[in-house]
This record gives C-alpha cells, structure tokens and sequence, in this order.
C-alpha cells in the first residue's frame, strides 16, 4: 500500500510541474487561471501515479506517468466528446 502512497503523491508532483508551466504561459497570454482545473489535474496526476504503481516499484515512473499521463487523457477525452 505505501508504494502506491508514494507513487500517487510522485505522480502529482509530475503534474504540478506540468502546472507551474502552463501558469507561465497562461500569464503571458492573459488566459484566466481554473483553479477548479487545476485540483481536478492534480488529482488525475495522483492516481495515475498510483496505477503505476499496480506495474512498477519506482517513483520516477510515477512521476513521469503524472506529467504526461494528464495530457494524454485530457487529449483523448477531448476527441471522444467531438
């Protein structure tokens, strides 16, 4: 239980660096900030951190999993709604 604890909280971490980039570039654009699309990205990043947990041991993974791992869901989401 605790590596997928670990995993979960790696994979928000992912996500919030994907975070901090978009706010960047948000504030250059002048997009309004979501912060309701905010927690609802970092929940997403956590719990595909810790399905990766259901396949490997290593926090990176996680990690990684939560930065790339949102866009792509995000992304496929988008083309099933049209």
């Amino acid at each position: 239980m605790e590596i997928y604890i670990t995993n979960a909280i790696a994979g928000a971490v992912g996500q919030s660096v994907r975070i901090l980039a978009g706010l960047k570039k948000a504030a250059e654009r002048g997009v309004e900030f979501e912060g309701a699309r905010m927690i609802e990205t970092l929940v997403l990043g956590a719990v595909i951190g810790g399905a990766v947990g259901l396949f490997t041991n290593d926090p990176t993974m996680a990690f990684l999993a939560g930065y790339s791992g949102t866009d792509f869901i995000e992304a496929m989401a988008r083309s099933y709604k049209g």
